[in-house]
Formats: structure tokens, C-alpha cells, sequence
């Protein structure tokens, strides 16, 4: 059963946004906002070589080199200063906003610059760009670790599958952490991981959240092995209670979609089908979670059309296994529209919030037998 939760859902292009040129304090500020009022419509990135926007203070040393900087890039800059008027002809054709920056006036700016991106995306080549794991490159063994290294399938179905193409996600952490949030959302009760070197609860809501102590160094190497019949590690009920010192939380849908990612290598769910037609209806957090080469990519287009995984590759000209990955990742998350991705569940609909979220079907599906 494929597990929906609530997801993001921004525009089919959502701007990527490099804090180039700016203080700590403003750094931090700038963040809390996107966070809180246009989460859905950017994603912030460490890499320059990743950005569309560059977001600079005309006031600090060091602006001009920059705003050169994105000019090589060819990214457009969002400045900002004191005296906005001093400042007309240093950066052609762009409002210079007005410090300290007004949250409305400064995520309109973003949405004005993210409607020229997406105009102009049918017309601007652009050289492509591989995304990056929490915006550092990522080295050749690690991408290897994260998206294998197997060749092609056909364009169409017809010779058989070599077996190594696919990964049985009830043999891994996934699937045990799959099924903690499946009961979860279900029962509407705290589960637990038991047998970690570490607490790990899912805490059910309108966003699922987990609660931890089981950090990345240790997480990531469990994720990537099979796990024993004989192993400890299982799934129990757990107290709703407080937070302990040392418990940090994330979505589940962040760590589902992590652990997808270094169970799967590069390989697809044992009961995918590479030739089968999916629709993404929401984006991961990559601001908050792993992102593999292309992937920004690749979720673009799967959320604007309903595309198998060998097709995704084809239409991007990328090796398969990256869009295996992301395919892995994402069903886990909850991130495909389970209409297609599972038959027997009903197409979403509008309600009074909007499109029915993914999460209140599941919750249907499970409370009513349908």
C-alpha cells in the first residue's frame, strides 16, 4: 500500500533562491520568512550553481563582485538597501527593495521573478544543472551509493527485467518505517522504531511528524542494508509523551523520502511497473532533505504530466536510474497521486479547502475499507 501523506504542492517551476550577498541576521530572517509564507513557492539553495536568484545587500562590501557573479550565471538579482535610490544604475532593470526588507513586498518581488522564469522557460536554453545533496556536490561515490550505477531498460516493454532493477522495501528500514507511519496516520496513536540506537516516534497530525534522536551518520548506513529476519528492530506503540533533550523532529515525509532514497540505490519498488504512467501532486522539502542529480528536473516535469519513470529519463535525456530514484523516494513520501499509482482509490476532489488532501483519503480508505 502505497502510504499518501500531505503534500507541497508549488508552482510547476518554483524559484531557486541563493542568499548570495547577505548578513547572518538577514540570512536567518529571510529564511523564517519563505518558511512561513512562501514555502511553496521557493526553494533556498547553497549552491550558486544551482540558483536562479540571487539575493544581495547593496550596502554590504562586496556587492559588486556579486552581482557579477550572477550576471556570469545569467541569475537574476533581488538587491536590497538602505537607500534604494542611490542605487538605480547599479543594478539595470531591477527594483532595488527597500531595507529592512517587508516580508509582503519582498515575496512579491520572488513571485514576479518566478513568473518570468516560467515565461520564459519554453524559450531560454539553459545549461542543464545536477542538483545537489543539501546544496554541496555530490561526489561520484555517493551518487553511486544513493543511484547505483545499472544500465538502461528498454523504451518499451518487452525483454524481461534484470532482477537487480528492483528493491522489496519490506527487507529495509523503509519498510519498517512505512508501515510505524501507515499505523500511525491509521490509528491515529504515536508509534515507535524499536531496536535503534536511538528514539525514533511517528507523532500523527495534519502533517505527520517524526520525532528522533537517530542522526543522518547513523541513519543513512542502516537504511542501506537489509535488515534480518531475526533483527530487533521493529514497530510498537509509544507514549505521546514530551520530547526529550536530544529529540530534533522532522516530516515523515522528509524522512521517508531519504531512506527511500539509500534503500532503493537507484532501483525501483518490487511492484512498479518502469513502463507504467504516475503523476506527481506535490514537491519533497529539498531544503530540508536530500536532493540526487537532476531531481529538481525530474520533478518538474512529473508534476506537470503523468509519465512512466523510462519515459521521465527519455524526456530529460538522463540515465534511468536517477529517475528510479526519485520515482522510489517520492511514492514512499507519499508524493504520487495514488488514483494512478493504485487503481482502486478515487481521483482527488475539490472541497472547501481546496484539493482534497492526500492524507484525508488514506485516513477514508483506512477508517471504511474502500
Amino acid at each position: 500500500m502505497n502510504l499518501a501523506m500531505q503534500a507541497h504542492s508549488p508552482p510547476q517551476a518554483a524559484v531557486r533562491l541563493l542568499l548570495a550577498h547577505v548578513g547572518a541576521l538577514d540570512g536567518k530572517m529571510i529564511r523564517l520568512t519563505l518558511d512561513r509564507h512562501a514555502h511553496d513557492d521557493t526553494v533556498v539553495v547553497e549552491d550558486a550553481s544551482l540558483a536562479d536568484v540571487f539575493v544581495i545587500d547593496l550596502d554590504r562590501p562586496g556587492a559588486d563582485a556579486a552581482i557579477a557573479q550572477a550576471d556570469a550565471r545569467h541569475c537574476v538579482v533581488v538587491p536590497y538597501s538602505f537607500r534604494p535610490d542611490s542605487y538605480t544604475d547599479r543594478v539595470r532593470g531591477t527594483r532595488v527593495l527597500h531595507k529592512p526588507l517587508d516580508a509582503e513586498t519582498f515575496i512579491s518581488a520572488l513571485r514576479g521573478v518566478g513568473s518570468k522564469l516560467r515565461a520564459t522557460a519554453g524559450r531560454v536554453t539553459r545549461a542543464p544543472r545536477d542538483e545537489a545533496m543539501l546544496g554541496s556536490q555530490m561526489p561520484g561515490e555517493a551518487e553511486r551509493d544513493v543511484c547505483g550505477t545499472a544500465d538502461d531498460l528498454p523504451a518499451q516493454p518487452g525483454s524481461p527485467v534484470p532482477p537487480a532493477t528492483y528493491f522489496d522495501p519490506a527487507h529495509y528500514l523503509l519498510g519498517h518505517l512505512h508501515e510505524a507511519c501507515r499505523l500511525a496516520l491509521g490509528e491515529r496513536r504515536h508509534s515507535r522504531i524499536t531496536g535503534l540506537p536511538g528514539v525514533l516516534d511517528i507523532v500523527p497530525g495534519s502533517v505527520p511528524l517524526v520525532w528522533t534522536t537517530v542522526r543522518d551518520p547513523h541513519l543513512r548506513p542502516l537504511s542501506m542494508v537489509q535488515i534480518p529476519r531475526d533483527s530487533a528492530i521493529g514497530i510498537a506503540p509509544a507514549d505521546p509523551a514530551p520530547p526529550r533533550d536530544g529529540q530534533f523532529s522532522l516530516t515523515a515525509e522528509s524522512l521517508l523520502w531519504k531512506t527511500a532514497l539509500w534503500a532503493c540505490r537507484g532501483r525501483l519498488p518490487a511492484d512498479a511497473d518502469p513502463w507504467r504512467p504516475v503523476r506527481m501532486v506535490g514537491w519533497p522539502d529539498f531544503t530540508r532533505t536530500y536532493s540526487t542529480p537532476h531531481a529538481y528536473r525530474i520533478v518538474a516535469l512529473w508534476t506537470r504530466d503523468t509519465l512512466s519513470p523510462v519515459e521521465i529519463a527519455r524526456r530529460l535525456g538522463i540515465p534511468q536510474r536517477y529517475a528510479f530514484a526519485v520515482y522510489s523516494a517520492a511514492r514512499h513520501a507519499g508524493l504520487f497521486d495514488d488514483s494512478v499509482v493504485q487503481p482502486m482509490s478515487a481521483p482527488s476532489t475539490p472541497n472547501a479547502g481546496g484539493r482534497l488532501s492526500m492524507l484525508t483519503r488514506l485516513l477514508k480508505k483506512l477508517r471504511h475499507g474502500d
